[in-house]
């Protein structure tokens, strides 16, 4: 049985990699659907997504990567009515360096 909460890209299920608290209780969260048979084995990353849960436990939204690039940290930093995500990446290949990149969200204040 597969259970999928987070949505699923090319076939392969996005799982959650990695959280950041918000100020208002919410919290930003990292997902990559990364095809491989385990949760140990590396394999090519399909998709990314930056996500935002309330402090309920609610889904509050959701923002495709693009490029798609296994993200494996992130930091968040509010400022007014938008979030600045900085996000670490990790491409697999001890030849590549990790890459650090910013994405900026509007939040979504219901």
């Amino acid at each position: 049985m597969t259970l999928t909460i987070l949505g699923v890209v090319d076939g392969v299920a996005l799982a959650f990699i990695d959280g950041a608290a918000l100020p208002d209780g919410a919290w930003l969260f990292s997902a990559v659907a990364e095809q491989s048979d385990n949760s140990y084995d590396d394999g090519a990353c399909r998709g990314a997504a930056i996500g935002i849960v309330d402090r309920d436990g609610t889904p509050r939204e959701m923002h495709a990567l693009t490029p798609a690039r296994k993200v494996e940290g992130v930091a968040a930093t509010v400022v007014g009515d938008a979030a600045l995500v900085n996000r670490v990446t990790d491409a697999d290949d001890p030849n590549c360096p990790a890459l650090l990149g910013a994405t900026t969200l509007l939040l979504d204040r219901r």
